[in-house]
């Protein structure tokens, strides 16, 4: 051992050994500056990765606070009935937030005050997707398919929001509206008397009460709901209609043309309160002032039936028999209702009698 120690051989062994070690020294630096390398590549990634989080929770921030501000112009808009011009607003506010479902829900009321039913049923449906627990939503799902007469998916979509939200006092008035055009009008009544007693203030629950009941024939007591819901909102056209028309079934023509009267002072004109206003006048045998207002009447509608057979009955009140027969024939072609037929024939008969008494 002592001879190789002092050999050649061994000196050659001590430099390769040298040389090992500064190979493995130089590739252990190779080594660490490519791991110091790659170390600086992931914190830049990290800090890119950083800034780019931080600049798109920025752009969120002003993309939110963008739509919260289109929201509310929209709002405004549609409170004064610009429903096209606050749909546009709805519509970016959803674009700049489209997670927001009452954004969703602001677009679906706006499409359906403009009738495009079959828009609203899709916008219902994202917002449904986003918030299944939106009754308002599920109402206004209801409410646009029984607007395209799918009452029974209307149906399922207004009970899922009473089911919901049983104090949604809109559904039970949307649900009661398509059963009172479905002639239901029994369960349509308890659906407007769930809705008063949640809200006694439910004026739409009146009006369509009301409504039900001329049409029952039961007019003291539409009489009452009419005052109610007119006691509510003074100025709609439609508690006039309803209390005209059940106090001239009451008889109570005085009062009937009172409230026709104030009701075209409002600037509420109708060709339904003029006919109703007429209907009085002809009760009282005062035919000209009639013929008046059913004229006012059919200047607003021509196709106004009733308007046109009640003129037929004031023209006979005049004896102007002739006049009175065409009026009767129009209405008839309006509305092929054989009650104008058989006053075409009474008085045609009416008038030979007539004739031949002569």
């Amino acid at each position: 051992m002592e001879t190789f120690l002092k050999t050649d051989a061994h000196n050659d062994f001590r430099n390769n050994i040298h040389i090992i070690k500064q190979c493995h020294n130089s590739n252990q630096q190779i080594k660490d500056c490519e791991f110091l390398h790659n170390l600086d590549l992931v914190e830049q990634t990290i800090k890119n990765a950083s800034n780019n989080r931080e600049k798109n929770y920025q752009q969120l921030d002003v993309n939110i606070i963008n739509a919260k501000r289109f929201y509310q112009y929209g709002q405004s808009l549609s409170n004064v009935n610009q429903h096209h011009k606050a749909l546009e607003q709805f519509i970016k506010a959803t674009l700049l937030d489209p997670n927001n479902d009452v954004y969703h829900l602001a677009k679906s009321n706006q499409l359906l005050n403009l009738e495009q039913y079959k828009e609203a049923i899709e916008c219902c449906k994202g917002t449904i997707e986003l918030n299944p627990q939106s009754y308002l939503a599920h109402c206004n799902y209801g409410f646009a398919l029984n607007r395209i007469n799918s009452q029974e998916q209307a149906r399922i979509f207004l009970e899922k929001a009473i089911q919901i939200n049983p104090k949604d006092v809109q559904a039970y008035i949307i649900k009661g509206e398509m059963l009172l055009e479905q002639q239901s009008y029994k369960e349509a009544l308890q659906c407007f008397e769930t809705a008063i007693g949640i809200n006694p203030n439910a004026y739409p629950a009146y009006k369509f009460q009301a409504l039900i009941l001329n049409k029952l024939e039961n007019f003291k007591e539409a009489f009452n709901v009419s005052l109610k819901a007119f006691e509510i909102k003074v100025d709609d056209l439609d508690s006039y209609i309803s209390l005209t028309f059940a106090l001239n079934q009451l008889k109570d023509f005085e009062r009937a043309i009172q409230y026709c009267d104030d009701a075209i002072q409002n600037q509420l004109k109708s060709d339904i309160i003029y006919n109703n206003k007429g209907y009085a006048l002809l009760n009282l045998q005062s035919y000209q002032k009639a013929i008046q207002n059913f004229d006012k009447a059919l200047e607003i509608n021509p196709i106004n039936e009733f308007a046109l057979n009640n003129k037929g009955d004031a023209l006979s009140g005049l004896k102007q028999y002739q006049q009175a027969l065409k009026n009767y024939k129009q209405a008839y072609q309006i509305s092929k209702d054989p009650n104008h037929l058989v006053k075409q024939l009474q008085l045609k008969l009416q008038i030979q009698q007539g004739e031949q008494q002569q």
